[in-house]
């Protein structure tokens, strides 16, 4: 039963494009022209979820992006991915948001009008516009990193350098940062 059920998922060699998609045929290549995706042994467990994370991306406007995105990071499976698809409509967003906060600053005009408690400014607006890009970018980093950590296994590494300095004459050598106390004399007490 096992070879017979993987006889029905086996797909006849599909074409694979760009962010790692498979490239669709027949009636969904008709209804989303432009689709691709890069799969190794693709099966259609495998083609179908192709096709949902890029209908899903251009739901979110950014199906472009999101499979450049993919393929930029040399996306090896289906959670690498949605990792770049999640960190290309954080950043589709956030550019948005930018812009937003750009036209509210543009927009010259000091206040909105009376909403319930006050007066609404546009640079209120602006505010919150940026906000909500600085935390859409942040969210792009945190899918980053989560990136950096799946591919290390979670390991961080430190690289230590070893140099051996010689000082002669009563001299002394120092390694990492120094600074001063507050007033910076040269009589402080070390």
């Amino acid at each position: 039963m096992e070879a017979r059920a993987a006889e029905l998922l086996a797909l006849d060699a599909p074409q694979v494009g760009m962010g790692g998609e498979i490239v669709p045929t027949g009636d969904v290549a008709r209804d989303l022209p432009g689709i691709v995706e890069t799969v190794e042994c693709p099966d259609a467990v495998t083609a179908e979820a192709s096709l949902q994370r890029l209908d899903m991306a251009g739901d979110a406007r950014c199906m472009t992006l999101a499979a450049d995105t993919a393929e930029t990071i040399g996306a090896g499976n289906s959670l690498e991915k949605m990792l770049a698809h999640q960190a290309a409509s954080a950043h589709q967003l956030a550019m948005r948001m930018t812009a937003t906060a750009n036209k509210w600053l543009d927009a010259g005009t000091p206040t909105l009008g009376s909403f319930g408690k006050g007066e609404v400014t546009a640079m209120q607006e602006a505010q919150r516009a940026a906000n909500a890009a600085a935390r859409l970018m942040r969210s792009f980093d945190d899918h980053m990193e989560t990136l950096r950590k799946l591919r290390s296994g979670g390991e961080q590494r430190v690289t230590v350098i070893h140099q051996h300095v010689q000082v002669a004459g009563g001299n002394v050598a120092v390694a990492g940062s120094v600074s001063r106390g507050q007033g910076g004399g040269e009589n402080e007490k070390q």
